[in-house]
């Protein structure tokens, strides 16, 4: 049986890949911070990644066939709030974690849009990227660490959404459905472009990844970009929701901590001459509303 190291397993992508990896038959060993693994595995670690003694008394003799580093602090304002935990979770627990597993394995490193900053080419082929917040920095040390301490390697940069497995915890397609549940009017920016994708097609995804032999960098999301208020429109358009209280906004209004960029639309030719089948926008929003399921309903939690 196949071994996967998924880390952030509590989290909207990681139980979303201990869930696709467990139905694929793999033994999934889900790394968090909790008190129990909210998704299926057969074997659990608790563990901060940025504390090296735990990493390497944990991780160091497990075999595995495949690690994916989901964990992270993605919250992009509270990193530009305290800059140095986002270094000891984004840099420093990414350096543990390269280290001490299994040097065998493959090391997946899910990434972000953000390190492409102002850049106009948001290709893989950019290799003079600037970040314009501490998330984005982060993130691109995150990716330099793995690939100089890694001989098989895959870096995902993406845009996830998803669903929370802790209570409490809400992404931005969960509050635009709730919103919108409630009959609430959804304040949406019409001038921000992103190529997003459902953490359930991304895991999938990763797993056809799984077997690579040669070590790559590589854009995962929608083929169509699209806006913010276009997203939402989709998502009322799925689970038969009112559009007409969707209002189109301006990023330029919303005082954010952190600086953000209005374009993040990936260049995905890379993935697509991979043979990856990426679903658009619109694909992914149906994929979610498949793997809730009606006993996950976002309304039933």
């Amino acid at each position: 049986m196949r071994r996967v190291l998924v880390t952030g397993a509590n989290g909207m992508l990681g139980s979303a890949a201990c869930r696709v990896f467990d139905a694929a038959g793999w033994h999934v060993t889900a790394l968090h911070r909790d008190e129990r693994a909210l998704a299926p595995c057969q074997t659990e670690l608790v563990l901060d990644v940025f504390d090296s003694e735990q990493v390497s008394t944990s991780v160091a003799s497990a075999p595995f066939d495949l690690v994916i580093h989901c964990a992270g602090l993605a919250n992009v304002d509270a990193c530009e709030r305290e800059p140095n935990l986002a270094q000891s979770i984004n840099v420093i627990g990414t350096e543990n974690l390269a280290r001490n597993t299994d040097k065998r394995a493959l090391f997946v490193y899910v990434s972000t849009d953000q390190v492409y900053g102002h850049a106009t080419d948001r290709s893989e082929d950019n290799e003079s990227l600037e970040p314009i917040n501490v998330y984005g920095r982060t993130k691109l040390k995150g990716e330099q660490v793995v690939r100089s301490l890694r001989e098989r390697w895959i870096v995902v940069r993406t845009n996830v959404f998803g669903s929370n497995v802790k209570p409490g915890r809400q992404g931005s397609a969960e509050w635009m459905y709730r919103t919108l549940l409630a009959g609430e009017r959804l304040p949406l920016f019409g001038d921000y472009r992103f190529s997003p994708i459902v953490s359930f097609d991304l895991a999938e995804l990763i797993l056809q990844l799984s077997g690579a032999s040669q070590s790559r960098l590589v854009n995962i999301g929608s083929p169509i970009p699209c806006s913010k208020f276009e997203f939402g429109h989709q998502i009322a358009d799925q689970f038969g929701l009112d559009a007409t209280l969707i209002d189109r906004s301006s990023i330029h209004d919303h005082p954010f901590f952190a600086p953000r960029i209005a374009d993040l639309a990936l260049d995905v030719s890379r993935a697509a001459a991979l043979s990856l089948d990426l679903p658009d926008y619109r694909a992914s929003i149906r994929t979610w509303d498949t793997w809730l399921g009606r006993r996950d309903r976002l309304d039933d939690r």
